[in-house]
């Protein structure tokens, strides 16, 4: 039970750390260099900016959101299971869908920049 526990703790760490962090992210209205949708691309100007850190921000909060929700019903099917299949899936099922839609939501926010800004960050009309 306690390797459950802990399993538990470690897959919800990142959601978890991530929802805070993606709400401050839509908060962002001016360019800064410690946090926030940091790209080339977004920091063009104050609107690739705030446009590229509402989307992000939406998205990770979305994501965080089910994820957490996702992980807690795939800890709670392990319950009662052996160590060593919770440890083996623990990776491929826990830690690597965020992974994958964290860089997903990079592309995502990258291509919407694209397409709604040009390369010197004006508007397209």
């Amino acid at each position: 039970m306690s390797t459950w526990i802990i399993s538990l703790i470690s897959i919800l760490i990142i959601p978890i750390i991530i929802l805070p962090l993606s709400l401050i992210m839509i908060k962002f209205k001016s360019i800064n260099y410690i946090f926030g949708y940091r790209t080339t691309r977004s920091m063009k100007n104050e609107n690739t900016w705030v446009y590229a850190n509402t989307l992000s921000g939406k998205l990770l909060a979305f994501g965080s959101l089910a994820f957490i929700v996702l992980d807690v019903i795939f800890m709670l099917i392990m319950l009662g299971k052996s160590e060593n299949l919770l440890s083996a899936l623990l990776l491929p099922v826990g830690f690597a869908p965020i992974l994958l839609y964290l860089i997903v939501s990079i592309v995502i926010v990258e291509l919407k920049l694209k397409s709604k800004f040009d390369k010197n960050g004006n508007l397209i009309k």
